[in-house]
C-alpha cells in the first residue's frame, strides 16, 4: 500500500476513535485558582481550568453597589488553593465542559447559602433547586437582619432599628388581670434609652385602686419576623431593682399590636409626658 495512503488511513482512524469516544465525568472536587467575582471562582478540575457559577444565588457585579465586596467575601470563603466540592445542577458535566453550575462546599458548609445569609448575594432561581429552600430561608434571615447589601444597597434597616424607631416617644397601653383586680399599664418609652412607668392597679371584689411609677432603661432584645409578625423582646431595666422584665411585642400584618404568647392587646401613640 502507497505510504502516503497508509498515513492518511491511520490519521481517519484516530480521528473516528477521539470523535466516538465519550469524555469522562466531571469530577465532583477541585480547587480554587481564581475569584473571579461574588459568584463565580475559576476552579482546577481533571488537570484543566474550569469557571464554576454557584447555583441559585447572584451577587453584585463588581460594578455595581457592594460588588467588590461580594467577590472579597468569596475569596475569604473559599480562598485560592481551597480544595471545595460540588453538587451539580442538571445532568452531571463532562470533563469537556469549560464551565458549569454548582453548590459549591467548603470544609462540609454551603459556600451559596453563606453568601447568602450574610447579605453578599441574593437568592435566584434558588427555587427550582433540590437545596433551594435553604437559599430562600438565608434570604428571608438576612432581609429581616438587614445583613450586607441589604442595608447598603437596599436602605433596608434592622428590626432592632425599627422598633426602636417606633417606641422611641411612644406610650404603651394595655390591660392585664383575673377576676379579682384590674392592672392597667402605661409604659413611656422616651430617649436614650429610659423609660417611665404608671401602673394602676383596681381592686374589683374589694374595692378601691392603688398608683405606682417606676424609672428604668429599656432595649431592644431578640427581633425575627415569621409568616409576616414581627416580633421583638422589649427589655425593662427597672432602677434599683431585681424586678426586670421582659415584653414581647408583636406587630400583626394589619398593623395591630398585641404583647406576648397570649396576645394582649396594646394600643401605641405619643407619649404624653416621660416620667
Amino acid at each position: 500500500m502507497n505510504r502516503t495512503l497508509t498515513v492518511a488511513a491511520t490519521a481517519v482512524l484516530l480521528a473516528l476513535g477521539a470523535a466516538g469516544a465519550q469524555a469522562a465525568p466531571m469530577p465532583a472536587k477541585g480547587k480554587v485558582v481564581k475569584i473571579v467575582d461574588g459568584d463565580t471562582l475559576k476552579v482546577r478540575v481533571a488537570g484543566a481550568t474550569r469557571t464554576v457559577e454557584l447555583a441559585g444565588i447572584d451577587a453584585p457585579e463588581l460594578n455595581r453597589c457592594f460588588g467588590p465586596q461580594a467577590r472579597n467575601r468569596l475569596g475569604s470563603t473559599t480562598p485560592v488553593g481551597a480544595a471545595v466540592s460540588f453538587t451539580f445542577v442538571g445532568a452531571r458535566p463532562s470533563t469537556g465542559s469549560t464551565r458549569f453550575k454548582a453548590l459549591v462546599s467548603f470544609g462540609g458548609a454551603s459556600v451559596n447559602r453563606q453568601l447568602v445569609l450574610r447579605g453578599f448575594a441574593k437568592a435566584k432561581g434558588a427555587s427550582s433547586l433540590a437545596f433551594g429552600a435553604k437559599i430562600i430561608s438565608a434570604q428571608n434571615t438576612a432581609r429581616a437582619a438587614a445583613n450586607g447589601l441589604w442595608k447598603a444597597c437596599e436602605g433596608l434597616t434592622t428590626l432592632r432599628d425599627e422598633f426602636t424607631t417606633l417606641l422611641t416617644g411612644k406610650q404603651l397601653n394595655f390591660e392585664t388581670g383575673n377576676s379579682g383586680e384590674l392592672v392597667q399599664r402605661e409604659i413611656h418609652f422616651c430617649s436614650a434609652g429610659r423609660f417611665g412607668e404608671i401602673t394602676n392597679i383596681i381592686f374589683i371584689t374589694a374595692g378601691g385602686s392603688t398608683q405606682s411609677t417606676v424609672l428604668g432603661n429599656w432595649s431592644i432584645g431578640t427581633t425575627q419576623v415569621s409568616n409576616g409578625i414581627k416580633f421583638a423582646q422589649v427589655k425593662l431595666d427597672v432602677d434599683n431593682s431585681t424586678s426586670d422584665e421582659e415584653i414581647g411585642v408583636n406587630i400583626l400584618t394589619n398593623g395591630n399590636i398585641v404583647l406576648g404568647s397570649g396576645q394582649i392587646p396594646a394600643t401605641l401613640r405619643t407619649s404624653t409626658e416621660c416620667v
